[in-house]
C-alpha cells in the first residue's frame, strides 16, 4: 500500500516506522525538505523500506494520507489540497494542545478540534459570521466524503494480510 504522511516530526518517524515494517511504500511530504530527507534515510535504512519525499504543496496521489502535523496546520492543509483529498482515507492524529503552556486545549470547553475544523461547535452553529469550513473529518476516514467516525485504531494490512505488530490477520498495526 502506498502512503503519503504530512510532515516529518516523532510521530512521521513512528507512524513511518510501523509502515514500512509492514512493506507499504510511503512519501513524506513536508515544507522542510532537509527534514523529510533525514527522515526518508532512517527509514529507507529499514529492510530497504521504498521511501520518497515531497515538498508540501506537492500533489497527493496516495489513497491513505496521514496528517502528523500540528493542530494548528490543519488549516493550511485544507487550504493547499482542497479537493486534491476527496475520496482519500485521511488520519488525523492532530491534537489542539496549548503548546505554550502544555496545560489545557485550544478547543473552546464545549467543542472538539473536529468540531471547530469542520464549523459545528457550538458557538459557531449559533454565530452569523462566516468561518472557514473544513470538510467533516474524523480520526480515520474518507475525506470529505465520508460522514462516519471511527472510534478504534486504523487497521493497516501488509502483503501478507496481517497488519504490523499482530500476529493475526486485520489486527491493529499502529
Amino acid at each position: 500500500m502506498n502512503v503519503t504522511i504530512i510532515g516529518s516530526g516523532n510521530m512521521a518517524r513512528g507512524i513511518g516506522s510501523r509502515l514500512v515494517a509492514g512493506g507499504n511504500s510511503i512519501r513524506i511530504l513536508d515544507r522542510d525538505k532537509e527534514k523529510a530527507n533525514v527522515l526518508a534515510g532512517e527509514l529507507r535504512a529499514q529492510d530497504g523500506a521504498e521511501v520518497t519525499t515531497g515538498s508540501f504543496g506537492d500533489t497527493i496521489e496516495s489513497d491513505v494520507v496521514v496528517l502528523a502535523v500540528p493542530y494548528d496546520a490543519v488549516e493550511s492543509i485544507a487550504e493547499q489540497y482542497g479537493s486534491g483529498l476527496s475520496g482519500k482515507v485521511v488520519i488525523d492524529i492532530t491534537n489542539p494542545v496549548d503548546w505554550a503552556s502544555f496545560d489545557g486545549l485550544v478547543t473552546p470547553p464545549d467543542s472538539s478540534a473536529a468540531e471547530e475544523s469542520t464549523g459545528s461547535s457550538p458557538k459557531q452553529r449559533s454565530s452569523r459570521h462566516s468561518t472557514l469550513r473544513l470538510p467533516a473529518r474524523s480520526s480515520v476516514g474518507r475525506w470529505p466524503d465520508s460522514r462516519s467516525t471511527c472510534s478504534s485504531p486504523p487497521t493497516i494490512p501488509t502483503r501478507s494480510g496481517k497488519s504490523p505488530g499482530s500476529s493475526r490477520p486485520g489486527g491493529y498495526g499502529l
